[in-house]
């Protein structure tokens, strides 16, 4: 696969783990409103824009885990994070720290990249 395009999709992986623990934020405020506020209607957008959100990610997971080549510990992990509030996030931020969102060595030479500086 292009590196520009594989690139492309673990910055939307990125983004859109960014956005689904906003949207947690978005749906417990909601479900405060519903459930202590009275309002049942107070999830019909945060539950539908986080249902949303949340199946995005997975494909992205899947697509990263594709582009990035990782093994099945690291798929599962990311797609646990996905459902535990906030985890995406740490998990973004995991597996980045841990080199799981950077291009394989292959990928960076030919790109032309320096190795290690």
């Amino acid at each position: 696969m292009n590196e520009s395009v594989a690139s492309k999709i673990v910055a939307a992986f990125k983004v859109v783990a960014f956005l689904e623990a906003l949207t947690w934020v978005w749906l417990l405020i909601g479900m405060y409103g519903k459930w202590v506020g009275g309002n049942e209607e107070a999830v019909a957008k945060p539950g539908m824009t986080h249902g949303i959100v949340f199946m995005v990610l997975v494909v992205l997971t899947f697509a990263v885990a594709y582009v990035r080549k990782w093994d099945v510990k690291t798929i599962v992990l990311g797609l646990v994070a996905t459902v535990a509030p906030f985890c995406s996030v740490v998990f973004e931020v995991w597996a980045q720290r841990a080199g799981k969102l950077d291009a394989p060595v292959a990928a960076r030479v030919a790109a032309g990249d320096a190795i290690g500086g």
